[in-house]
């Protein structure tokens, strides 16, 4: 399986955020997953990473040519690909995995969120399991629109359906994997 995780590219205030996605790229690497990211060393999205490769794990870098001035990709990796614009690159985070966890993040972050959530909901990509980690709550008020909205009937229940949220980052890797399982003996 190969996982998307959308974070943030800053380490946020709080070093637990660094240290968490730090152990969750071990654990995807121990889990034997593959990794598809944003292709820098920056912020939760290189400690991902970093995690991973610590691991011998496999990653895949997806990284814009020539937008951030801040930000250095991180070429050594098992496959990096450079693209020429941010919307080619979300594509490709996009179509080149099976699943996707969400970790604490900017509007970047909610960004790609929404789109992979849209491009469900209009049959873009075929439905695939979302894990959000929320962590001391900071998805709480985005997990509670999703379900007002769908209640409202803003958003289709079988979009979110797949939409897995825990504070517990393996217990929600190992749903996010069974989940995915389960959708492929379905198909």
């Amino acid at each position: 399986m190969k996982l998307a995780v959308f974070c943030g590219a800053r380490y946020g205030k709080e070093k637990k955020y660094i240290n968490l996605a730090t152990e969750i790229g071990e654990y995807v690497a121990e889990k034997r997953l593959g990794l598809v990211y944003g292709g820098s060393f920056s912020g939760l999205m290189g400690a991902v990473s970093t995690g991973v490769l610590a691991k011998n794990g496999h990653v895949t870098g997806i990284y814009p040519r020539g937008l951030f001035d801040n930000e250095l990709p991180r070429e050594e990796v098992s496959e990096f690909i450079y693209t020429e614009t941010m919307d080619e690159r979300k594509q490709l985070l996009i179509n080149k995995s099976d699943a996707y966890l969400i970790l604490p993040g900017g509007l970047g972050t909610l960004e790609e969120l929404s789109q992979v959530l849209c491009s469900i909901s209009i049959g873009l990509i075929p439905k695939k399991p979302i894990g959000i980690l929320d962590i001391d709550g900071f998805y709480k008020p985005l997990v509670d629109f999703l379900v007002h909205a769908a209640d409202e009937e803003f958003i289709d229940p079988e979009t979110i359906k797949h939409v897995l949220v825990s504070a517990d980052y393996k217990s929600l890797i190992d749903q996010i994997s069974t989940q995915l399982a389960e959708m492929k003996e379905v198909a």
